[in-house]
Order: structure tokens, then sequence, then C-alpha cells
């Protein structure tokens, strides 16, 4: 008994540490600080539910990979990492490289779409 109280309150603080993080975070100015957590967790927010034409058109991405980036964002991840743990090594690398290049009128244009 006295195990499962302290697994619960485990997990209480480490979901209070992780919220914690996330409302640090302006997802309003670009470039996002502090970096981490600020980038990812608004750069995901910022794509979820990004389409295929949106994610070729503004982010560059090749056809499947961009088909790819589509999929997932409709899922609600709250941070990029989430995005690699469905995507191959060498995926992630090229998505999350590009997501760290955009411009700030990248960004404008992904916050209008």
């Amino acid at each position: 008994m006295r195990v499962l109280y302290l697994l619960s309150v485990f997990i209480l603080v480490l979901l209070s540490v992780t919220e914690g993080n996330a409302q640090q975070c302006d997802c309003t100015i670009y470039p996002f600080r502090p970096d981490p957590p600020c980038f990812s967790v608004c750069m995901a927010g910022l794509i979820s539910n990004i389409s295929e034409q949106n994610a070729r058109d503004i982010l560059g991405f090749q056809p499947q990979l961009a088909k790819r980036v589509a999929d997932l964002a409709g899922k609600g991840f709250q941070n990029l990492e989430a995005y690699g743990r469905d995507m191959s090594a060498a995926d992630f690398r090229l998505f999350e490289n590009r997501l760290r290049s955009l411009t700030p009128s990248e960004v404008d244009a992904l916050r209008r779409r």
C-alpha cells in the first residue's frame, strides 16, 4: 500500500514538473526560449494538424515525409520527441533540422495556415 502511495506521489510530481515547463514557454515569441523545452513544446503545437500540402509548401518536405508529418500531426503530440518515436531516425533528423532552421516569416506562415 505504501509503495502504491509513493508511486502516486511520484507521478503527480512528474506531471507538475512537465506542465510547469510548458507553462514557462511563451509560444508567441520566436525563437522559442528557453530551449529546451520551449522549442519542442511550441513547435509541436505550431505544426499540430499541419496539412500535407503545407508540410510540402512551407517546410519543403518531400511528399513521403510531408504525408508522414501530416499523419502524425493529428495525434496531438505535446513535443517534437513524440514525433521521433514514430519516424525513422533519418526522417526525424531531417524533420527536426528543418524546424530548427525556420525563419520568422516561415513561422508566421505556419501560424496563418
